[in-house]
C-alpha cells in the first residue's frame, strides 16, 4: 500500500495555470510586438533565462521581474517594448487561464486533504487566481512571504511549517523540475512531476509520480481519507 497523503502543495503557474499561454496572449496584445516578426518559443526560453537571472539577485516583487524579463527577452530579438506596456503584461498574471483539467482534479485531490500553493508570483495575483479557480487552499506561500524565489527551499520549508503535516504524508506537485521537483526531493519530500510539456525525464530527477497532467495524478491518488 502506498503512502497516505494528508496534504498536497502545488506550484501554481505552469502546474494549475497556463502561464505560457497567458503570457503570450498578453505580449501579443502589445503594440510594438504586434505585426512584428518574433519567435514565441525563443521568447519563452529567453524570458525564463532572464527571469532566473533576476530572481538570483536581491528580492524584488515578481511583477517587476516579469516586466523586466519580458523586455529583455524581446530585446534579444531586436524588439523594444515600452516600460508601460511591460507593466501591463505583468499586471495580467492574475487573469491567466487555468488548464482544462485543473478544477476537476483539485476537487478530487482536495477531498480529505489540505491543499496549499507555493508560488514565486506576488500574492495579489495568486489571490485573484485562487478566486477564479474556486478552490479552497488552506495555505498560500508567496515569494513576498519568504523574500526569496524558488528553487531556494524557503517556500517548501514554510508551507511544511504552516501545514504541520508529517513529511511522509505530504506530496509536492509541480511542472518545473528546476523550481520545484529537484528542490522538493532535496528536502526529502515526495514529489509529483506534472509533465505538461512532454519532456524527457532526466536520470537525476526521480519524482515519486510522473504524470502528463493533473487529471492523471487525481486518477492515481483519488480522494483522501476523511479528516
Amino acid at each position: 500500500m502506498g503512502r497516505i497523503y494528508r496534504s498536497l502543495s502545488f506550484d501554481c503557474y505552469g502546474t494549475l495555470v497556463d502561464w505560457r499561454g497567458g503570457l503570450l496572449a498578453a505580449v501579443g496584445a502589445c503594440q510594438v510586438p504586434a505585426g512584428a516578426s518574433w519567435d514565441a518559443d525563443l521568447f519563452l526560453d529567453h524570458r525564463l533565462e532572464e527571469e532566473a537571472r533576476l530572481e538570483a539577485g536581491p528580492w524584488r516583487p515578481y511583477r517587476e521581474i516579469v516586466a523586466l524579463s519580458v523586455r529583455a527577452a524581446l530585446a534579444r530579438q531586436g524588439l523594444e517594448l515600452p516600460v508601460s506596456q511591460a507593466a501591463q503584461v505583468a499586471e495580467s498574471i492574475g487573469s491567466w487561464p487555468a488548464f482544462a483539467d485543473t478544477r476537476a482534479a483539485l476537487k478530487v485531490l482536495g477531498t480529505g486533504r489540505h491543499l496549499a500553493i507555493v508560488s514565486n508570483v506576488d500574492r495579489i495575483d495568486i489571490e485573484a487566481t485562487v478566486v477564479a479557480l474556486g478552490v479552497a487552499f488552506k495555505e498560500v506561500v508567496s515569494a513576498e512571504d519568504v523574500r526569496s524565489y524558488k528553487p531556494a527551499p524557503a517556500h517548501l520549508v514554510e508551507v511544511g511549517r504552516r501545514l504541520g503535516t508529517p513529511r511522509g504524508n505530504h506530496l509536492h506537485v509541480a511542472q518545473s523540475l528546476f523550481h520545484d521537483i529537484r528542490p522538493g526531493a532535496a528536502l526529502g519530500l515526495d514529489t509529483a512531476w506534472i509533465n505538461r510539456l512532454g519532456e524527457e525525464l532526466p536520470q537525476d530527477a526521480r519524482p515519486t509520480f510522473h504524470c502528463p497532467d493533473l487529471a492523471t495524478l487525481a486518477a492515481q491518488l483519488g480522494p483522501g481519507e476523511p479528516r
